[in-house]
């Protein structure tokens, strides 16, 4: 718990380019690397949050067709 510490400035500079490399270049391919096998269980997760929270519709003209989509309670509004 900060036992070891850069203790230079050299140092310094090194790891905030070292932070900053992982961040803007290492994560997005991580990130990349993981979305197919992750995106078919978020696709499934959606979808079961639609049909036990399904979106409630409203006609605002009074013509029959719904125009307008009553938002959900935050919680399944974020998560879907």
């Amino acid at each position: 718990y900060g036992d070891i510490s850069p203790s230079n400035t050299g140092m310094r500079v090194f790891t905030l380019f070292m932070i900053f490399w992982g961040i803007i270049l290492i994560f997005p391919s991580i990130a990349a690397a993981v979305t197919p096998f992750t995106g078919p269980v978020q696709r499934k997760l959606q979808d079961w949050l639609e049909f036990q929270f399904p979106a409630e519709k409203l006609d605002l003209e009074g013509d029959g067709s719904e125009e307008y989509e009553v938002p959900r309670a935050p919680l399944v509004y974020y998560f879907k």
